[in-house]
């Protein structure tokens, strides 16, 4: 078996396996659904095949597995593309996103991304200190403005239909 990985694969391979990340050696977490993809190959031939997991290592580290069987012309063996994505990270991206968008302050931001990282009222309220009716009346905030956006969209999207 060749593996082949990028940097950033290396790393987060090493994660899963508590540092102990061998070049040619798959952590058995997504070697299991490489397994289960190749032994479903033949059942399915005529179908692009693409299979999922997520691997939790803890609340803020939680990574999407992607598997597909790549027919790759020149090779007698099968070949998988194993796709890696780190769920919180995407999740910061969105948020960091949203935090521009929405033009949301510092304090409202904070709250924001421990709310899209699936953090409850009350771990947001323990983790930055602050009570839990703070967090509700950011919350209340956040979505005055993200409703304000969505209107403002809506509005847009009206004069344009009448304009033409």
């Amino acid at each position: 078996m060749i593996v082949h990985t990028n940097a950033s694969a290396n790393r987060l391979c090493s994660q899963f396996n508590q540092g102990n990340f061998n070049q040619n050696f798959v952590p058995s977490a997504i070697w299991s659904i490489c397994k289960l993809l190749l032994s479903s190959q033949y059942l399915f031939s005529d179908k692009l095949l693409i299979l999922s997991d997520e691997i939790v290592l803890d609340k803020s580290n939680v990574f999407r597995i992607r598997v597909r069987l790549l027919d790759l012309y020149g090779f007698e063996m099968p070949c998988l593309l194993v796709t890696i994505e780190n769920q919180c990270e995407s999740v910061k991206n969105v948020a960091l996103t949203e935090v521009k968008k929405f033009d949301l302050t510092p304090r409202e931001a904070e709250i924001w991304f421990l709310y899209r990282s699936n953090y409850s009222y009350k771990e947001i309220a323990i983790k930055l200190y602050i009570t839990i009716n703070t967090v509700k009346k950011h919350m209340k905030n956040i979505y005055t403005k993200r409703q304000s956006n969505l209107s403002d969209i809506l509005t847009d999207g009206i004069a344009i239909k009448i304009a033409l």
